[in-house]
């Protein structure tokens, strides 16, 4: 069963890769005949936008794990939740060194490209991921303190310097999809 899973998330990043979930009709069409593989996908591309996700590097000393999960509940707690969707999800990556690995500083724009561009070279040695509802699990149970505990087990090391952290709440997946498919039908009368 696990490898279907596996398959499905691969099957879905296709499709968004693919733009189904920029089209009205094949959307729409998948949401009727498979509406659980149309929401992973649109989970999937929620998940996966640069500002849902956050470049977490080596560097010599402590790992700033209280500081990454600030950025991770900011992100959390102040999300939109239009239509009451108030679920989260977390994924925490890590990745290999690369035989050429540099010392980098993420201030420039040259090393954040270069580190950009390493990561399809890199080994994923671990996935971890957390998800639940905002409201009963992360403002009022534990989720906060498995997400650090999540983010303290994937901390970058010298072996491994390069930790992608990816938060989101899945609310915004549905808002944007409101503004791309039915506000313009709004604007046209329509």
């Amino acid at each position: 069963m696990k490898n279907w899973e596996h398959i499905k998330q691969y099957l879905a990043v296709l499709g968004v890769n693919a733009g189904l979930t920029r089209n009205r009709y094949a959307l729409l069409l998948l949401a009727r005949l498979w509406p659980e593989f149309a929401d992973l996908m649109v989970a999937l591309e929620e998940l996966y936008l640069p500002r849902n996700s956050i470049l977490w590097y080596f560097a010599e000393g402590d790992q700033d794990v209280e500081g990454v999960f600030e950025l991770v509940d900011q992100n959390i707690d102040r999300a939109a939740t239009p239509l009451g969707n108030d679920n989260f999800v977390i994924v925490v990556e890590r990745y290999s060194a690369l035989p050429e690995e540099r010392k980098l500083d993420l201030d420039q724009q040259d090393d954040l490209d270069w580190l950009d561009n390493s990561i399809p070279m890199r080994k994923l040695v671990h996935r971890g991921d957390l998800h639940g509802n905002r409201w009963k699990d992360w403002k009022r149970g534990n989720a906060k303190e498995q997400a650090r505990e999540l983010l303290r087990n994937a901390a970058p090391a010298a072996q491994y310097p390069l930790t992608i952290v990816r938060a989101a709440v899945l609310g915004h997946a549905n808002e944007r999809l409101y503004w791309q498919f039915f506000a313009e039908n709004k604007k046209e009368g329509g």
